[in-house]
């Protein structure tokens, strides 16, 4: 299961994704930006130890590096589940038993916590998506710079990086109804960063355009 699967099927090289600007760009971030970027994944683990946290499309990581900046107490093991391009570049950026690496998820297991950030939007199916990681049962899900509101659901073609990917806008009310229907609570809402819907190949109705992203946390309610 890849997270940008058009991208997955094509023969991007890593010269190629080694140079995409955004990577340098998260890579030079003052550690406070970095923390404040995953302040909700952060947040969800406050009251828990020994965790095990599953970052589904987390590209090189970057969840984990805010974990262990900012709570360095913590015993944390950290999953990420990307394409096997990014799964072989990001291998070489660390030299830790914590985090790991998969371009699959038969290899996770006992999860706490679920981090999904600018990912689901990029997925062939979200609600398959979404059913393939309730499967593993975790306690939380965190949904972070989601393209979901008050809108329809729809699919559109985003101009990324010279490639034409297919990208989800998600109805809120449809998501927490599908999150509501596996047993989980929204117990956060909060507008997050500005959209730019420039970068779409077709235009969007003023309908369905969204002026900010969401960060949403739902909890698994308890029998």
């Amino acid at each position: 299961m890849y997270i940008f699967e058009a991208l997955g099927q094509t023969d991007l090289g890593f010269s190629t994704f080694n140079t995409v600007k955004w990577v340098d760009k998260e890579l030079a971030k003052d550690p406070a930006k970095t923390i404040k970027d995953h302040r909700f994944l952060i947040q969800a683990l406050n009251q828990m130890d020994n965790i095990h946290v599953l970052d589904f499309g987390g590209s090189l990581g970057f969840g984990y590096r805010a974990l262990i900046m900012a709570c360095p107490e913590k015993n944390i093991k950290y999953s990420v589940v990307e394409t096997p391009l990014v799964c072989d570049a990001a291998r070489q950026c660390y030299d830790s038993p914590n985090i790991a690496f998969e371009d699959n998820l038969t290899s996770t297991n006992n999860v706490d916590i679920v981090y999904i950030r600018t990912s689901l939007q990029y997925a062939a199916e979200w609600k398959e998506t979404l059913n393939a990681l309730v499967s593993l049962e975790p306690s939380i899900f965190v949904f972070a710079h989601i393209s979901a509101g008050p809108i329809r659901t729809f699919q559109a073609i985003q101009n990324y990086y010279g490639r034409k990917v297919p990208y989800w806008w998600i109805s809120l009310t449809e998501l927490k109804q599908v999150m509501k229907e596996y047993g989980y609570a929204c117990t956060l809402e909060e507008d997050d960063q500005l959209i730019d819907d420039s970068a779409f190949c077709s235009s969007i109705d003023d309908q369905d355009r969204l002026t900010t992203t969401k960060n949403l946390v739902f909890r698994r309610a308890i029998a």
